[in-house]
């Protein structure tokens, strides 16, 4: 149920590693909703996947996560929810 998110999440974190000033290129945007599209979740999931999404959203908002390096990341603005 969650595995779709953290799956995205992943590839969106990888990718953005590999590119330049952690930015995904219009290429790279692409071949991940070309992966996502390809499942599709019940509401029940799509409710549990949202839920966790502004979690993480309202987390880096106030500035509560931690980057790779164990440092706490810059806090996010005008990043609306689901």
């Amino acid at each position: 149920m969650l595995c779709f998110f953290m799956f995205a999440a992943i590839i969106i974190a990888v990718e953005g590693y590999r590119c330049k000033a952690g930015r995904i290129t219009p290429e790279q945007r692409k071949a991940i909703v070309k992966q996502n599209n390809k499942f599709r979740s019940q509401p029940e999931q799509r409710k549990a996947i949202v839920k966790q999404n502004n979690k993480f959203r309202s987390q880096l908002v106030h500035g509560e996560l931690k980057n790779k390096a164990g440092e706490f990341m810059p806090r996010g603005k005008n990043m609306l929810k689901m």
